[in-house]
């Protein structure tokens, strides 16, 4: 569904830019541009603020559709943020007034999810990846902490895991959910257990 989204939205863009730098324009045209925002599991995102150029501003209703009033036909700057996604920002070319822009939102919770899937098969690259791309949306979440200490042991760096656990139960020690301790780490090394 998402590749069907991404082919229908580049056959749109690519007949009025010569490419992504160089946009084919008619001076001084201008037009509204209308736009859908998604998250990652289709469902409409409400409140999400777009900018275009870092001026003209728009934000979604619960429909996730958004309109921008009057935009020049041509290469746009793209922002579109919302508290708790990851912000996207891309450069895209506004070719025709019936053009419409399609975007996806990942929010910190699917990135999670999807972190902890990685972890499972064993994708330590690609959950190092993930766990950046969440860290720029709460770097101070201790679920987030929590799987990289985690990913720290599945790489086998046990002493880095553990000065990572120690700052988790320093920072929140009344957490319940912090279940990995110092003789868990010990175990998973093969050192022995008192």
């Amino acid at each position: 569904m998402n590749k069907l989204l991404a082919v229908l939205f580049m056959i749109l863009l690519l007949p009025g830019c010569r490419s992504m730098h160089t946009a084919q324009t008619v001076s001084g045209l201008r037009a509204p541009l209308m736009g859908i925002i998604h998250n990652s599991k289709g469902v409409p995102l409400s409140d999400v603020d777009v900018s275009v150029d870092e001026s003209d501003t728009a934000v979604s209703d619960i429909n996730g559709r958004f309109i921008l009033s009057d935009i020049e036909l041509g290469l746009h700057s793209f922002s579109f943020k919302k508290e708790g996604y990851e912000t996207v920002q891309t450069d895209l070319c506004f070719s025709t007034p019936a053009q419409i822009l399609y975007t996806t939102l990942v929010s910190f919770d699917d990135l999670l999810e999807k972190i902890s899937t990685e972890m499972q098969y064993g994708n330590i690259e690609k959950s190092k990846t993930l766990i950046a791309r969440a860290d720029r949306i709460y770097p101070d979440s201790p679920k987030l902490r929590y799987l990289h200490v985690l990913l720290l042991l599945k790489a086998e760096k046990y002493d880095e895991a553990q000065a990572g656990i120690e700052e988790l139960i320093t920072i929140y020690p009344a957490n319940k959910t912090l279940l990995l301790t110092e003789t868990n780490i010990k175990k998973i090394k093969g050192g022995t257990n008192e």
